[in-house]
């Protein structure tokens, strides 16, 4: 078995004016989870976990903070969410056309006895599409926020965390709405996306999320292809992102809880 390549945790901020002097506090939490209190005012903060390599560092997981205190332990610092999601895309080219399938995960973070973090988790939704131009994976989050906000899954009023594995260069500029993800759409209000590497950091919960919203998204568009699964593909207006589209709902489980992985300080399983 492969040993695991040291993480580092770093805490980073863009102050909201130009400053002469920058003023950070650190503290213990009440679960003993150390704390980093920005004093001067921020802009954009985020915790990242990352390790290095020769040519540049292997970005993790990059979780945006704003102004809050930061938690230096990844697992601990989404607990605030009130629902994280994961959303991934894989594309193929069939027939001359390009044929894209984006999964959602749905998870919630519940506190244990022992002071540790149970991720329940259900994947209620695919969505399968084609399209001629842009990105496939920030098609598929557009696609994946309105059905979600359309059927009542999620709303505005809510702080929701959107994990991601692409374009982790410009997930501040849409954080910040300061760019759409698409055409003339920007993220919905009360979700800020997370950044999680679906090829790494096995131990951190977004990773694990956004990994099994890419097993998903990938093993529906193999029976697609393969002619298996057959959903009913609508032609949309040339407008559109998409040429067509269809939603693959999954029918929940009993309790809409499919698995739990209890987490504690030390970030394991």
């Amino acid at each position: 078995m492969q040993e695991k390549k040291p993480r580092r945790t770093s805490y980073s901020f863009t102050t909201a004016d130009k400053v002469d002097n920058i003023e950070i506090g650190v503290r213990s939490g009440k679960d003993g989870t150390l704390e980093v209190c920005p004093v001067t005012e921020v802009k954009e903060a985020h915790v990242t976990t990352q390790y290095e390599r020769p040519k540049k560092p292997k970005i993790l997981t990059k979780v945006p903070t704003g102004d809050r205190p930061a938690k230096v332990n990844i697992n601990e610092a989404i607990a605030d969410y009130d629902l994280l999601l994961a959303v991934d895309t894989n594309t193929k080219e069939v027939a001359g056309y390009r044929l894209s399938v984006t999964s959602v995960v749905m998870a919630r973070l519940v506190p244990t006895p022992n002071a540790g973090l149970s991720c329940n988790y259900e994947i209620p939704l695919s969505i399968e599409f084609t399209s001629i131009h842009g990105n496939p994976e920030r098609i598929g989050w557009v696609l994946a926020l309105k059905e979600l906000l359309r059927c009542s899954l999620i709303n505005q009023s809510s702080r929701i965390g959107m994990v991601v594995d692409s374009e982790l260069g410009l997930l501040a500029e849409f954080n910040s709405r300061r760019q759409p993800l698409f055409g003339c759409d920007f993220l919905l209000g009360g979700v800020e996306l997370i950044y999680g590497g679906s090829d790494g950091g096995a131990e951190l919960i977004p990773n694990k999320l956004i990994r099994k919203a890419e097993k998903a998204s990938a093993a529906l568009l193999k029976e697609i292809v393969a002619g298996a699964k057959h959903g009913s593909l609508r032609t949309l207006t040339p407008r559109s992102a998409c040429t067509s589209l269809a939603f693959h709902w999954n029918r929940p489980s009993a309790g809409a809880i499919q698995h739990q992985d209890a987490v504690g300080g030390s970030n394991h399983a």
